[in-house]
């Protein structure tokens, strides 16, 4: 959806939805049980779910919104029933900015969530299926394009310093713990010389 001067005469709103259902023949995974790590086929798994995002920029700020469902498991195979390792399952993000110096400054904030994480270590049938905890995470950015030739972005991502496990560590040795990146400082200069 798209749509122009909606509240004011600058102001523009724009949309998704997208709807995905995907079967998936040999879906492998990360063996998590030997080292180095290697990939094993599990059988067959089916991921659908949904997928939204709506923006809204009236001139000097906007707010971005967008969020998951996702159902993601193993259909069949001794494995059949199980949900994909390391899949969060639901995700929302809102992130607002602002606009300042005739648009050469924006700051903002972003607010993150991330459901519950599945990870399964699968050698045998019995082993438990360990899920970890959702986690928010709150971070803020600014970017100041100084002139033509020179910009700066600064950030801070996980404010608050939240414990909490990366859903993309699944080939890392620490993988079923809270190994997700702590406060972090972000800084970063662009320049351009000869024009």
């Amino acid at each position: 959806m798209k749509y122009d001067d909606v509240l004011t005469n600058s102001d523009r709103l724009r949309a998704k939805l997208n709807i995905f259902h995907t079967d998936v023949d040999d879906y492998i995974e990360a063996d998590l049980t030997v080292s180095p790590r290697t990939a094993i086929n599990i059988g067959d798994a089916r991921l659908k779910g949904i997928e939204a995002e709506a923006v809204y920029d009236y001139g000097w700020g906007f707010v971005n919104l967008s969020g998951a469902l996702i159902d993601a498991k193993v259909v069949s195979g001794v494995y059949s029933g199980q949900a994909l390792n390391n899949t969060p399952l639901d995700r929302f993000s809102a992130t607002i900015g602002f606009r300042m110096l005739e648009d050469q400054l924006t700051i903002g904030a972003q607010y993150l969530s991330i459901g519950e994480i599945t990870r399964t270590r699968r050698t045998s049938l019995n082993n438990p299926i360990v899920v970890d905890d959702a986690f928010d995470l709150v971070n803020v950015f600014a970017n100041w394009r100084v002139n033509d030739n020179l910009k700066l972005d600064f950030g801070v991502d996980n404010v608050f310093n939240t414990a909490y496990t990366d859903p993309q560590s699944a080939w890392s040795t620490s993988a079923a713990t809270e190994q997700g990146k702590g406060r972090t400082f972000k800084v970063a200069f662009t320049g351009r010389i000869g024009g």
